[in-house]
């Protein structure tokens, strides 16, 4: 038998408690969907959202996984904590008005284009720590289930590693043949400025559309509920799959624009 169930006990915190259970167990069953094609699992599991801290700087979600699995007793709580931007008086002026940008965009995108976790919270201007905490804390229910479930590891770690030392491959053939091309262009250019940027800009790019076509191509479990993978999603700031895949897109069109500019710098300009 595989059975899960989500239950809510903080209520005074969340204004829809069945619409958050909901959003939570979709989440988890579509993460578990490959254990349909396997007879040797059975697991009667209750999750419980034991606290939802919704404040504007800061989100704290708490949950605990009861229940059986393959007739054994489990017991496991889960911890996570999202923390905003903390004011500093001695922060140069800059990053508080790049912060400030940030925290509006990010609050009209919350107002018109709500998650399914933000509308069960209901506070719309405070809840976007409390929905990534819960988010977190998510990721870290599929990850033990995985673990639980002895779910093999994807190819993801592998390919990274291979992506990752093929964008310095890229990066290196892209320095050596632009620094070739720049020698030869120095008696017809006035000023060599433009070569050094060419050569940095086409060294920058090589690595960067190497690096995110690769980023594109890893599976959606790696970034998941994988350790690698989740310290890498961690490191782009994204939160999600497709987020990740968003920013490596931008990563690649970046790359290609800073790789035509850099053509431009060594050939035409």
């Amino acid at each position: 038998m595989m059975n899960i169930n989500v239950e809510v006990n903080d209520r005074g915190n969340v204004a829809d408690p069945r619409r958050l259970s909901d959003e939570i167990l979709r989440k988890i069953e579509r993460h578990l969907q490959w254990i349909d094609t396997h007879d040797n699992y059975s697991y009667e599991l209750t999750l419980f959202v034991e606290q939802c801290v919704i404040e504007a700087n800061r989100g704290v979600a708490k949950m605990s996984l009861k229940g059986v699995l393959n007739d054994q007793q489990i017991d496991k709580s889960f911890h996570s904590l999202e923390k905003g931007f903390k004011y500093k008086p001695h922060l140069p002026t800059r990053s508080l008005q790049l912060n400030a940008f940030t925290n509006l965009f990010t609050w009209i995108k919350r107002l018109i284009f709500p998650s399914g976790i933000e509308l069960a919270l209901a506070k719309r201007r405070l809840s976007g720590r409390a929905a990534n905490a819960l988010e977190e804390g998510i990721r870290e229910v599929c990850a033990t289930l995985d673990r639980l479930l002895e779910r093999p590891l994807s190819n993801g770690k592998e390919q990274w590693k291979y992506y990752y030392g093929l964008s310095w491959k890229c990066s290196v053939v892209a320095l050596v043949a632009t620094s070739v091309i720049s020698i030869f262009r120095v008696p017809a250019v006035q000023s060599n400025a433009h070569l050094v940027w060419g050569v940095f800009a086409s060294t920058l790019a090589a690595f960067g559309l190497t690096l995110g076509w690769g980023l594109t191509t890893l599976p959606d479990q790696f970034y998941l509920s994988e350790p690698k993978g989740r310290k890498l999603a961690k490191l782009v700031g994204a939160k999600t799959p497709a987020g990740i895949r968003s920013v490596a897109w931008f990563m690649i069109l970046l790359s290609a624009a800073g790789l035509m500019l850099g053509i431009y710098w060594l050939i035409f300009e």
